[in-house]
């Protein structure tokens, strides 16, 4: 949800209000091209929605919908740019770049913790490449082998076909010989071996140890201790039975015809969790929460600072959250209805967002005495953090835009940009296409019309006209400014 917040303050960012008190003088030729200067902010369109530029002090956008975009920021520096998104994203930063077509092209470039580059590289299927911070470079052709470092789980794996795979992670070496029936695993007090399905048995000495008979039939072991769960012997005759549990009996799990009927328990931690039978009703329960779900009918969860509650599966839910650090109260009827509202009192930050799918989506956000808002109608995404997606496929819809800042500036247009309109402290705006705009600020208000040939206005208290370039009492001129 703050990553939503932190959207919407850098997007209202880049449309901030000019300085100047004068009104721009936009130029609509709709459909075909549109231009205007306010202040240190430039925006370009052509063919309506279809190409776009716009520039600020902080930002420099442009593409050709839905085809290509382009996005620069100052602070901090970074790129995006995006082929027929979501197909092809392209990022940049100070310390990585990210580049996806799909399923062709895959790079990743990094900075480790460790101060060296780390990068993996995918011309997918043939040929993998790539940089570990700490083992160097790799590199991997199909149908012919190589290496692969920091992958798979492994810091190495040698690869020679699905014939010999030899895997290396710290002391430990795992060789597999007709993947993935043999192997062999061996290292510091650790060894392993896997005849699949058949038979196979690991263990880490005084730790844990696994084994199968004819996997998944028969499965046994004992679980090393962890956070959270204590060490536990298990075994398992699938799908009928099976059983898990502590030396001392106080925690465990028992499991009938999976995944039907599960009973867990934790008597220190007063855990109890069931199935009877999954899905149709399963639940938990511990000193702090509660969780009971009739599938697909109803489900709710309720915890010490909130509850969250679904009615026939993902299609109705809505969530009430009340801690020290945030407040949150979310309601979706997937996917016609979304509202969603955030605070975060340290922060005196509140986020709120509407959809009502597809006809109009808003969101504002408001951090101390900062806040922005924007709205739109006509949508083709029904998900909440949707921004690449709109930048790139929402203004071909075009039928409503409004934008707002704390500041005092406001911009709205309207079906596919043939209405604009944008205000600031001291000046305001307005066109239709190449028809009639309206202007005032710095003393002068002016109507005109079909691209200047007939206009009119006020100066001071005098009125003025211009009618086919001949000027007519008080000048409708622009004031010069420094």
């Amino acid at each position: 949800m703050i990553r939503g917040a932190v959207f919407l303050l850098g997007l209202c960012a880049s449309f901030a209000a000019p300085a100047s008190e004068q009104p721009p003088n936009p130029l609509n030729l709709w459909p075909f091209y549109f231009h205007q200067k306010a202040g240190e902010r430039t925006e370009t369109g052509v063919l309506g929605p279809l190409c776009y530029r716009e520039k600020t002090p902080d930002r420099l956008r442009y593409g050709v919908r839905p085809f290509y975009a382009y996005e620069h920021e100052n602070q901090p520096p970074r790129t995006f740019s995006s082929v027929l998104y979501p197909l092809g994203t392209f990022r940049r930063g100070p310390a990585y770049r990210r580049s996806f077509f799909f399923p062709f092209y895959f790079h990743d470039w990094r900075i480790a913790p460790n101060g060296n580059p780390a990068s993996a590289t995918v011309y997918f299927p043939f040929y993998w490449t790539g940089e570990s911070p700490t083992l160097g470079r790799w590199r991997y052709i199909v149908l012919w082998g190589g290496t692969f470092k920091g992958l798979f789980g492994a810091d190495e794996t040698d690869y020679y076909s699905i014939f010999y795979i030899k895997q290396r992670t710290g002391d430990i070496v795992t060789k597999h010989y007709g993947w993935p029936v043999y192997s062999e695993q061996r290292g510091p007090g650790r060894w392993g071996v896997r005849v699949f399905p058949f038979y196979g048995y690991h263990e880490q000495e005084g730790r844990w140890w696994n084994g199968y008979v004819l996997w998944p039939l028969f499965t046994y072991g004992q679980r090393e201790a962890s956070e959270g769960k204590e060490a536990a012997r298990y075994f398992w005759f699938f799908p009928f039975y099976g059983r898990a549990r502590s030396p001392d009996g106080n925690s465990g799990s028992v499991e009938v015809l999976w995944p039907l009927f599960n009973y867990a328990w934790n008597h220190r931690t007063h855990y109890r969790a069931w199935k009877l039978p999954f899905p149709l009703y399963s639940g938990s329960r511990t000193d702090d929460a509660q969780t009971t779900n009739f599938w697909p009918f109803w489900g709710r969860r309720q915890w010490k600072n909130g509850s969250e509650s679904y009615i026939l599966g993902p299609l109705v839910y809505w969530a009430k959250v009340r801690a020290t650090n945030q407040q949150r109260d979310e309601l979706k009827i997937f996917p016609f209805f979304t509202h969603l509202s955030r605070t975060e009192p340290q922060r005196s930050l509140r986020y709120s967002y509407w959809l009502v799918w597809p006809f109009w989506r808003s969101r504002a956000a408001q951090e101390g005495d900062r806040w922005e808002r924007m709205a739109n109608s006509a949508q083709l995404s029904f998900f909440a953090e949707s921004g690449e997606f709109d930048r790139a496929y929402n203004p071909l819809l075009g039928l409503y835009e409004r934008k707002a800042a704390s500041d005092g500036w406001r911009k709205t247009s309207a079906l596919l940009g043939l209405y604009r309109s944008e205000s600031a402290p001291g000046w305001s705006s307005a066109s239709v296409g190449p028809f009639a705009s309206w202007s005032s600020g710095g003393g002068l208000t002016r109507a005109s019309f079909l691209l200047g040939l007939v206009q009119t206005g006020t100066r001071e208290g005098r009125r003025g006209w211009r009618l086919f370039s001949v000027p007519l009492g008080a000048s409708l001129a622009a004031p010069q400014t420094e």
